[in-house]
């Protein structure tokens, strides 16, 4: 009998990630075309069964019952794949380029390369939205860079991207090992970023670059944390101090930092968060024009949770 199919991150074994990730690529700047969708489609067929769509209704019924968590939006080619754990890789890599950001975002006094690092990371979200709402969801200028949306929005394909492009994986990695605190769990995506980022040329300086900008983030949301806590502290007792504002004086602007957003939770399955994020955004930001074309410019995972 086949094993059962793995709808969970966690339950993947190390053979099983690198099979995936090894089907998951797509060459940078390239739009899934006829060939290559052929030959994900024929690779798909050599999966064990555990990381393909079931062919019987009962582990379909044993993958969805237990979850809240819906199937993978996915194209002909990548239908055979398990929708679920597509899904939930999806929204991991949804939820670093959003909500785990959070608190760096908001941040107008950051280093020029920490900046970087999250607009980098943020530029992600363009692969499974339309131009437009990219922009002022994220509030970007026409001419700022962008990835083209995946014409399909099938996730395997956005998911074959990110593992194609080295920047983004360069930066995912930074921002999950940057997060990292002592004594806890890493975050489920990482193993999978480690798998695609072996498969590249450059692994070693890939990772080595990736160490040495997860430090300063590491370094940079310590002091955030402490200036949150000082705050508090300082509040306590009565005291309410005015931030002198000094655009070279990081400790002083990390004072006033709005601490309403947790981004350290990311052993949790993060839909909510995600939905939350772009559903704040984009009801501050987008101005309704024709309804079903807004409806389209929204990812399908996430379409159904947002209320134009």
């Amino acid at each position: 009998m086949a094993p059962p199919p793995i709808s969970l991150i966690e339950d993947l074994r190390m053979k099983d990630i690198e099979k995936l990730t090894q089907l998951l690529v797509l060459s940078p700047l390239t739009d899934p075309h006829p060939v290559w969708l052929q030959e994900q489609a024929d690779f798909i067929r050599t999966l064990p069964p555990k990381l393909k769509r079931p062919k019987t209704l009962f582990p379909r019924l044993t993958m969805a019952i237990p979850f809240r968590t819906q199937g993978a939006h996915l194209c002909p080619a990548h239908k055979s794949l398990n929708p679920y754990l597509i899904r939930r890789i999806f929204l991991q890599v949804s939820a670093e380029c959003t909500t785990r950001l959070t608190r760096l975002a908001e941040n107008r006094f950051l280093p020029t390369n920490i900046a970087i690092h999250v607009k980098t990371l943020q530029m992600a979200n363009s692969l499974w939205m339309s131009p437009d709402l990219y922009r002022v969801t994220f509030q970007c200028q026409p001419e700022d860079k962008r990835f083209d949306r995946i014409a399909s929005d099938c996730e395997a394909c956005i998911l074959a991207t990110v593992g194609g492009n080295i920047q983004i994986l360069k930066e995912l990695r930074t921002s999950m090992l940057g997060r990292e605190m002592k004594r806890k769990k890493r975050a489920r995506l990482l193993p999978l970023v480690e798998a695609w980022i072996e498969w590249a040329d450059a692994a070693g300086a890939i990772r080595a670059d990736s160490n040495i900008l997860a430090r300063e983030v590491r370094s940079c949301r310590r002091q955030m944390q402490e200036a949150r806590r000082q705050k508090r502290r300082n509040l306590a007792k009565g005291i309410v101090e005015e931030p002198v504002r000094d655009d070279n004086d990081m400790a002083a602007p990390l004072l006033s930092h709005d601490a309403a957003h947790e981004d350290h939770g990311y052993d949790h399955d993060p839909e909510d968060s995600v939905i939350d994020f772009y559903a704040d955004r984009i009801s501050s930001v987008w101005q309704p024009h024709n309804q079903a074309q807004d409806r389209s410019s929204i990812h399908p995972a996430f379409r159904n949770s947002i209320v134009l």
